[in-house]
């Protein structure tokens, strides 16, 4: 049996990194960063410190601040060591996703480095009618993705980075998307061959 317990550690640590990561990009005034403080922290300072940033990530997974995140994966990780069950970080993802789901009115979606995060979080997001940009990177999604985002006809702008379970059939889906005029994509199953399924009106960036 696989052990559990350095997969939580490295979740925490992913979003202690992606924390000071935003910050960075805060400092260095980019304007998408900023965009997404402000929709979790509507009064954040105009100056952020680490620990604001911490908070809006938290408020981003659905919980109240840093320290509930924190306790939720730290419980996680007591129930491993207790003999829990090796799927309770899935139901934290769930939970999570599910709670982003029931947002409305969000209009942009950022998943980086959320590497544990699968294609049934993608389940919990397809009812966002105003999502117009998706972007995720260095995830375990797969080609199921994809299909799900599909049906989601708001999405302009779609980025997928180093998503190395994606596939050019799968990328195809998104051709069908009728306001879609943007797509980055990279893994390692993605080719040239993947601009031929969308039309000119779509700026097609891969990668491997």
């Amino acid at each position: 049996m696989t052990d559990e317990r350095p997969r939580r550690r490295r979740s925490l640590d992913s979003l202690k990194k992606e924390a000071k990561r935003w910050l960075d990009t805060l400092r260095a005034h980019a304007v998408d960063a900023r965009a997404r403080l402000e929709r979790a922290l509507p009064n954040a300072s105009a100056t952020p410190t680490l620990r604001d940033v911490q908070h809006a990530l938290a408020r981003e997974h659905g919980f109240s601040g840093w320290a509930a995140l924190k306790q939720a994966l730290e419980q996680a990780l007591a129930s491993d060591r207790d003999g829990g069950s090796a799927g309770r970080l899935a139901q934290y993802e769930t939970m999570a996703y599910r709670h982003i789901g029931e947002c409305e009115q969000l209009e942009s979606l950022i998943l980086m480095y959320c590497r544990d995060t699968t294609d049934a979080a993608t389940e919990h997001i397809t009812g966002l009618r105003k999502l117009s940009y998706y972007f995720n990177s260095y995830t375990m999604i797969t080609d199921r993705t994809p299909e799900l985002l599909s049906g989601m006809d708001s999405l302009e702008r779609i980025t997928f980075d180093a998503c190395h379970g994606l596939t050019n059939t799968g990328i195809a889906r998104l051709a069908r998307l009728p306001r879609l005029r943007e797509l980055h994509v990279s893994g390692k199953a993605v080719t040239s061959d993947v601009v031929d399924a969308f039309s000119s009106r779509v700026s097609v960036l891969y990668g491997p």
